[in-house]
């Protein structure tokens, strides 16, 4: 009966840990362009670059240079690719540029930031910009 007890706590902890939310985070490759590694739990409904270049503004309100959305409408973190700027990858479709007109090319010297809002984790993002070629995370 004592070893049943105390089963019952670990059984408990076990399943509040696999329950939690990770907060999202993305990570910038240092390429050019570069490519975005997403982590964390919960999902996502867009993934967005923004030029915050010159931008005193919310982040909302900075100009989108490019913005994509799974085809599903939402995917979870854990099915989320690796993305690449400019490059639509399976599944979703670029909303920005409308109508399929190519990404612009990010330019050096500008800072963007890329986030994604998500559901049921906190959302995450990275600022970077594109120095001596190489994509940079900014701090």
């Amino acid at each position: 009966m004592q070893r049943r007890i105390s089963v019952i706590p670990t059984v408990i902890l076990s399943l509040t840990m696999a329950s939690c939310e990770i907060d999202s985070r993305v990570s910038v490759d240092g390429k050019n362009p570069p490519s975005f590694r997403v982590s964390g739990s919960g999902g996502i409904n867009f993934l967005r670059v923004v030029n915050v270049t010159d931008c005193d503004k919310p982040l909302l309100d900075c100009p989108t240079v490019w913005e994509i959305e799974p085809v599903e409408g939402q995917i979870s973190i854990a099915d989320l690719p690796l993305v690449t700027y400019a490059q639509v990858p399976k599944d979703f479709h670029q909303t920005i540029p409308a109508n399929d007109t190519p990404a612009p090319a990010l330019v050096e010297g500008n800072k963007y930031t890329v986030y994604m809002p998500t559901y049921n984790a906190n959302g995450g993002g990275v600022r970077f910009m594109i120095r001596a070629g190489k994509s940079v995370e900014l701090r």
